[in-house]
């Protein structure tokens, strides 16, 4: 997973340790397999198919690529909480992935570059920058308070083919 070098993260108590922070993921939203860092961030995710989450509809699940995101949160534990904020230059050159290696590389103050590939080390979707915003525990506390159960649970709507188009997607 990782290159030699990058220190491996014991993901065990992963959620526990993000819930203190004031991140409150469920098991419908608890991918994260595998994580270590250094200069950068390596992980592997999948989706959690124990919690019920349909896989079918999608470019890239949105609880695939959260997972992707969770290893911020567990590879570097002295950083703030952070949400994302923005996308810059999203590529998907690969649809329906259930499971991905993760790579999150510093691309500048409060941003990572971000890509994602397959188990034969095929790419599925890059990011050349997501810039994040710094949130407190507080403010995430009230907000799963203002939306009971909304990050326990998921349910989100497949895309609908609007063209016959092949190949890769840019945003």
């Amino acid at each position: 997973m990782a290159p030699v070098g990058a220190e491996a993260v014991d993901v065990a108590g992963a959620y526990d340790g993000l819930a203190d922070r004031g991140y409150g993921y469920g098991p419908a939203f608890q991918g994260l397999r595998a994580c270590g860092g250094g200069a950068e961030t390596f992980a592997e995710v999948e989706l959690p198919q124990h919690a019920g989450v349909a896989t079918g509809g999608f470019g890239i699940h949105p609880v695939l690529l959260d997972a992707a995101l969770h290893a911020l949160g567990v590879a570097n534990e002295r950083i703030e909480t952070v949400l994302p904020f923005s996308w810059q230059g999203v590529s998907l050159y690969a649809a329906g992935a259930s499971r991905v290696r993760v790579r999150l590389a510093p691309a500048g103050t409060g941003a990572v570059s971000v890509d994602l590939a397959d188990a034969s080390g095929l790419p599925v979707l890059s990011v050349r920058e997501l810039v994040t915003r710094a949130v407190s525990a507080d403010q995430l506390t009230a907000a799963l308070a203002a939306a009971p159960g909304a990050a326990s649970s998921s349910t989100w709507c497949g895309r609908r083919s609007r063209s016959r188009a092949t190949g890769l997607a840019r945003a």
